[in-house]
């Protein structure tokens, strides 16, 4: 799989960490080797709250926001324009205009130019595209339960690929609805729509879009007006 069928990587600052990837999961391999050496004069142009925390190595570029009670561990880049509000950011790039929203975290992981963590939800090791939204409430896994190495689906076969911990690969613009959980090593393609609640696995939607929908079986009854009746347990 090429990258440049899951990411257009135009305005992001750090294009280098993808020069001559074979694999979408390889700039997680480079990725703590580039942020030490690209943050080994830290410096923040941006905007820092007097009660966020600061630690370690930490880049922060002109027009961020670090926001009352973040907490940013390095080495990390916060891009041009991106946001942290109340939230944990560790051993992260963000790319230009990204938001990591209230309760959050954001670990190990790329984010690209414009995409939303919205809050109370978690990306570990993960590679998230440009203009995604994740919704309140969802989890990017990052291990399995046997913590042996995460393997993935492309062409109807899997590939090992060199990582303990690989949380998810989301292609540019996907959206994924409020508590939606992925487990290690799920990809999906561009433009894909995730429903919430939805729990996915394995490769969607790189040849084309899709919407991964669930169903819900509910059941109404009508409540007595007063005291309990049999309808009501």
């Amino acid at each position: 799989m090429r990258i440049e069928e899951l990411f257009d990587l135009e305005g992001f600052d750090h294009p280098e960490l993808f020069a001559d990837a074979s694999q979408p999961w390889e700039p997680l391999h480079r990725l703590a080797p580039y942020l030490a050496e690209h943050t080994a004069l830290p410096h923040q142009e941006g905007e820092v709250h007097p009660t966020a925390v600061v630690e370690g190595n930490v880049v922060i570029g002109p027009g961020a926001v670090v926001g009352a009670g973040a907490v940013i561990r390095g080495p990390a880049i916060i891009g041009p324009g991106a946001f942290v509000g109340d939230a944990l950011v560790r051993g992260s790039l963000l790319g230009p205009g990204a938001v990591v929203g209230h309760g959050c975290e954001v670990v190990r992981s790329i984010l690209l130019t414009g995409t939303r963590v919205a809050h109370l939800a978690a990306a570990a090791d993960s590679l998230v595209g440009r203009d995604v939204n994740v919704a309140g409430g969802c989890m990017i896994t990052n291990l399995k339960l046997d913590e042996s190495e995460v393997q993935v689906v492309l062409e109807g076969r899997r590939w090992g690929t060199g990582l303990r911990k690989l949380g998810g690969l989301l292609g540019d613009e996907v959206k994924l609805g409020a508590h939606c959980t992925l487990m290690p090593g799920t990809i999906l393609g561009p433009r894909c729509l995730v429903y919430p609640g939805a729990i996915l696995r394995g490769t969607h939607g790189v040849e084309e879009p899709v919407i991964v929908k669930i169903t819900q079986k509910q059941t109404v009854v009508r409540r007595a007006s007063r005291g309990h009746c049999k309808e009501d347990q």
